[in-house]
């Protein structure tokens, strides 16, 4: 099942296969195309890589692995939970790790923790144990402080505020959830039933109400904000939003995934897999999908450790978007020049504007000009009539 895509422009592809204990990466451009595979020493269950693409953090069973994609160093093995890990999920930043697992429990760690501690056991910034069940889908928010949601097959989905270590909301449902997703504005939160349903919450209005738990029905719509019904026949296991929350993606077990507009409620796109839904995003146009040779790529090294090395030193990769000084100075010159444009656009555009009102001025003072000289005019040409008269007379 694909799991993740590496770096910033998209130009590896990681996946990892169902009861098998690989890692295998894809080049997405064409012009570094290539496959490689790496065995780990357990069956993977969830996995994410830091944006720049440099940390790999994978969970096997109980515990967090923690590699670095430039040498395939090991730089930490955590055990995070009692029972195996359902799902991690890096935020935005890349500053923090959430973790959930069967036992119900959701735990967030601190990045710098899982590499610097040398305990095999980290202790959690925060840890919730949110639900009785295993947890089936975790979400986080994209912006602003970090909000966590999750549900499970206890038949409850809970959002919980890291900043203020509480639960934000708890919803109830008469069915078991099987998937859930924030949307990027944080005004909705949508969940998938082992049914087929997929049933919204409006955020906006709880929070307008000050409510903190809602107690919905995936048979009554009057209950939510909206129900999707009809088209999953089986557990909805995958939901996404775009980046501006207007197309929502489902995937269920049995390979149906349906793109819908949330405005309409309609469905905008419909099709099946050979195989179940594993992983359901929406990407960016990346570079790497052009299809354009790029000299900057860097292969990853999955040849990865078993065991964690002395650490003297850390291996990164250097960001040739970000780090080099001819990016900088292209960035430097393109403000200079973008602020010199408009600097100028608006010399312009005042000197039009002087020019414009000048000219009205010098209409009105000629027109001024132009009526008393014909008041003038009258008044001679009437006096020299009435004087012409008189001598006739």
């Amino acid at each position: 099942m694909i799991r993740n895509c590496k770096g910033q422009n998209g130009d590896h592809l990681l996946l990892s296969m169902k009861d098998r204990p690989f890692l295998h990466v894809i080049g997405v451009n064409a012009h570094e195309r290539f496959h490689q595979r790496s065995s780990v020493c357990g069956m993977v269950r969830d996995l994410a890589v830091t944006s720049d693409g440099s940390l790999l953090f994978v969970a096997i069973d109980k515990r967090i692995f923690v590699w670095l994609l430039s040498n395939g160093d090991l730089v930490g093995v955590r055990d995070v939970h009692l029972r195996n890990v359902t799902y991690i999920s890096l935020s935005i930043d890349d500053s923090t790790l959430v973790t959930t697992s069967e036992d119900g429990a959701v735990r967030v760690f601190l990045v710098s923790d899982l590499i610097s501690s040398q305990e095999s056991e980290s202790s959690p910034f925060r840890e919730w144990q949110a639900h009785s069940l295993s947890v089936t889908g975790l979400s986080l928010s994209r912006c602003g402080s970090l909000r966590v949601a999750s549900c499970s097959l206890d038949h409850t989905a809970s959002i919980h505020s890291v900043a203020l270590d509480i639960c934000l909301l708890r919803v109830s449902a008469d069915r078991p959830f099987t998937s859930i997703c924030l949307c990027p504005s944080e005004t909705r939160l949508v969940m998938g039933t082992d049914k087929g349903v997929v049933a919204c919450v409006s955020l906006y209005d709880a929070a307008k109400n000050d409510q903190k738990e809602i107690t919905l029905s995936t048979t009554n719509s009057a209950s939510t904000d909206f129900l999707l019904r009809g088209k999953h026949t089986s557990e909805v296991v995958r939901l996404c939003f775009n980046s501006d929350g207007t197309l929502l993606a489902s995937g269920d077990s049995e390979g149906k995934y349906i793109i819908w507009q949330i405005g309409s409620k309609q469905v905008l796109k419909e099709s099946t897999m050979h195989g179940a839904v594993c992983t359901l995003q929406f990407v960016p146009y990346w570079r790497s999908v052009l299809g354009r040779e790029d000299k900057n790529i860097h292969r990853p090294n999955l040849n990865l450790n078993r065991t964690i090395g002395e650490r003297k030193q850390l291996s990164l990769l250097r960001s040739q978007q970000i780090d080099s000084d001819e990016y900088w100075m292209g960035v430097i010159d393109k403000l200079l020049n973008e602020s010199g444009e408009t600097k100028k656009n608006t010399i312009v555009k005042r000197e039009k504007e002087e020019e414009e009102v000048y000219k009205d001025e010098i209409i009105k003072k000629l027109t001024a000009e132009k009526n008393k000289l014909m008041k003038i005019n009258k008044e001679l040409y009437d006096y020299t009539t009435s004087e012409v008269f008189n001598i006739n007379t």
